[in-house]
């Protein structure tokens, strides 16, 4: 590529500006390809962020549901009278998608005319999420399973919770319901209002 630029008589110069020209082009490029990277990165970064959004109150949703449900179902048992339960959670729950890791190795084994030799071996692993186009355009990740908050804990206040019968009933009850050991179950007697 030359250009007959006005001015410029010398071959030196010609070539300086023809090199330049080319670092330009390809400064150029390279800028355009990390626009296009960093896109598409923050699309990746918007569609992850939106379903940890959604994860959270999907995770306190569940939370304020199981403790619901258990209060209807502890008010059915004799002595209970009304009832409030509050929930600890150990986790928030988990999202678990679904990754596209290529993998490459090679390895190469080299004899010089000496006798001397030389191994290296080089490993190549990148890890991208898979994104499905959903119907206005937008994408997201593809999600292969989704694990629920685990509960750490319950207190239960309870009219009844006095009683050492009802008392008794109830941590059985949640034994039973929520999966968890004796020593995380408390049961109170409710004030009444």
């Amino acid at each position: 590529m030359k250009f007959n630029l006005p001015g410029i008589q010398d071959n030196k110069q010609k070539k300086i500006i023809n090199i330049l020209f080319i670092i330009f082009c390809i400064g150029f490029a390279i800028i355009i390809f990390n626009k296009q990277n960093i896109m598409e990165e923050e699309k990746f970064q918007k569609a992850q962020g939106d379903a940890s959004v959604l994860h959270e109150e999907e995770s306190i949703k569940y939370s304020d549901a199981i403790e619901k449900r258990l209060e209807e179902e502890f008010r059915k048992i004799d002595g209970v009278g009304r009832v409030d339960v509050l929930l600890t959670m150990k986790t928030k729950g988990e999202v678990v998608l679904n990754k596209d890791s290529p993998y490459s190795s090679s390895n190469i084994n080299e004899k010089d005319k000496d006798g001397g030799s030389r191994e290296s071996d080089e490993m190549n692993q990148q890890q991208t999420t898979v994104m499905i186009k959903k119907g206005d355009g937008s994408e997201a990740p593809i999600i292969i399973k989704e694990l629920l908050p685990e509960v750490n804990g319950i207190l239960i206040i309870a009219e009844g919770g006095d009683d050492i019968i009802v008392k008794n009933n109830l941590i059985n009850a949640a034994k039973v319901l929520l999966d968890l050991p004796a020593h995380k179950i408390e049961v109170m007697k409710r004030v009444p209002n």
